[in-house]
């Protein structure tokens, strides 16, 4: 498409930036209706963010400020060095665009031609996008359409994939900037120096089918609404919590929320704010646009979805569907500048096989693992019933390297408390009979000392007191088998009676 034919008022776009540089306080009024990346007027883009940063600093915003704002913004080229003041062509164009605007009184109507215009250009690019799919065609139409109705959405949305200009940083400013000047980003630090979430986090919390993520989770958004610690970890500033969940039922929930809210103040139960989905599909046009306009209204700076896996109707073992839904969610981390965090899953393993470590145990496409930015992953702990063990993986922006925590749950306040790492690495007598009936009733003792080993982390005396303590108690019986008689290795096999229908934790 060339300059000429695409949808742009230029007169409009300096209209608006004038109207804000003479009149700041019809600045609040026009960011609803515009964004920096609506200009398609480089001047004038540059200039609109200017604007903005004055003003999220609770600065006074005026053509002196602006024009010493951007003389800071700084681009290297070639070699050499210009300022943002330099590409609008120095203070000449703030004093004629001030000169030029007929009233600052029209400045929303203003706005509303630029948002108008910018929409029909991210129409046209989409259009062009969803043309080039079709024309490759191939046999999954099904897909062409999600993807489809995925960049519509990010138009219905008002979002721009040239949301804000690329800024540049000389490394003086860089180096003369203080910890705090970003403290209000970091949501929560490891002590060191370092953040471990932060705004634009994207963040997992993974774990098996009915482990205790969405205890974990409401847990984790009392410590962020009243800024106390979370695992350990310092929670800096107070903050504000949408929880959309798309599973459990609303007792429930409020049941729980009930006893992790129970001696909270008014002001961190003011920071959460409960959405409860019967369907949402992120693919679904009518429903990113229906959500968006809820964090919007909300205004969250940290958004918790529960589970992932309900947010969508993709294949989660397909990297092109999460390359497409990591791209969604990426749309509302960029529009509403949240942190963003996920209820997801482990893979399935067999019994005995060791555990991926990391991201790597996170099920579905690598695609989705390698877009997190953080993850925190829960498994039980074999030494008790209310035990767990907590990995952090993948956090970048963490000074310190953070240890597993072994932790406990309190079920009358749903509260996950440092235990400290299990010391005998020892194995529950359940998980033992239930591993050996899943194996089919016996086994040999060197197997499963060494499966336990590998797969559970434990150690070999612990699990071999355990086997002496089942036999003793009549739960087991320890034999030899023939083809073993002359090592003499002992095997293990349950009680002749019939099992019962489901062992004591086992996991069908």
């Amino acid at each position: 498409m060339s300059s000429a034919t695409v949808p742009r008022n230029i007169a409009a776009e300096e209209a608006v930036v004038a109207s804000v540089l003479v009149a700041a306080d019809m600045l609040a009024s026009v960011r609803g209706h515009v964004r920096p990346g609506d200009f398609l007027d480089r001047p004038c883009s540059l200039t609109f963010a200017a604007v903005c940063r004055i003003a999220d600093r609770g600065e006074r915003v005026d053509q002196l400020t602006v024009a010493h704002e951007l003389g800071r913004q700084s681009f290297g080229r070639n070699g050499t060095s210009r300022t943002a003041l330099d590409d609008v062509d120095g203070p000449g164009f703030l004093s004629r665009i001030i000169a030029e605007l007929p009233t600052p009184i029209g400045a929303e109507g203003y706005a509303d031609i630029v948002h108008r215009d910018a929409t029909y250009r991210h129409l046209i690019a989409a259009a062009r996008q969803i043309s080039d799919m079709a024309n490759q065609g191939g046999p999954d139409v099904d897909e062409i359409v999600r993807r489809s109705e995925a960049l519509i959405a990010g138009v219905t949305g008002t979002v721009s994939a040239d949301a804000e200009p690329f800024t540049a940083t000389s490394l003086d400013e860089l180096l003369a900037e203080t910890d705090d000047d970003a403290g209000a980003e970091v949501f929560i630090a490891d002590g060191a120096g370092g953040s471990v979430v932060a705004r634009g986090t994207k963040m997992a919390v993974a774990a098996a089918t009915g482990i205790g993520k969405t205890n974990l989770l409401l847990g984790f958004s009392r410590s962020l609404g009243d800024a106390t610690p979370f695992l350990g970890l310092v929670v800096p500033n107070p903050l504000s919590v949408l929880y959309v969940a798309l599973e459990g039922s609303r007792r429930n929930i409020r049941r729980r929320a009930q006893k992790v809210w129970a001696d909270s103040d008014a002001d961190a139960r003011a920071r959460f704010t409960l959405a409860q989905l019967d369907r949402l599909d992120l693919m679904d046009a009518a429903q990113f646009a229906r959500l968006d306009t809820l964090i919007a209204e909300v205004e969250p700076d940290v958004l918790i979805i529960d589970p992932l896996r309900h947010a969508h109707g993709l294949e989660e073992n397909d990297n092109t569907a999460m390359a497409l839904l990591t791209a969604v969610l990426d749309v509302i981390i960029a529009r509403h500048g949240c942190a963003l965090i996920v209820a997801h899953h482990d893979r399935k393993r067999p019994p005995f096989t060791k555990r991926d470590t990391g991201t790597d145990r996170i099920r579905g496409a690598t695609a989705f693992a390698g877009w997190l930015t953080s993850c925190l992953s829960l498994d039980r702990d074999p030494s008790g019933t209310d035990r767990f063990l907590a990995e952090w993986t993948k956090t970048r922006d963490a000074e310190v390297h953070l240890e597993p925590l072994a932790l406990n749950f309190d079920r009358a306040t749903l509260a996950f408390s440092i235990a400290g790492r299990t010391a005998d690495g020892a194995v529950s007598p359940d998980t033992i009979l239930t591993a050996i009936w899943r194996d089919g009733s016996s086994v040999r003792g060197k197997d499963l000392i060494q499966g336990f080993i590998e797969g559970e982390g434990a150690r070999e005396r612990p699990v071999r007191d355990a086997l002496r303590a089942l036999v003793a108690d009549g739960r087991l019986v320890e034999f030899i088998a023939d083809e073993d008689r002359k090592a003499g290795a002992k095997s293990y096999r349950l009680p002749d009676e019939e099992p019962p229908e489901e062992l004591p934790g086992m996991v069908p």
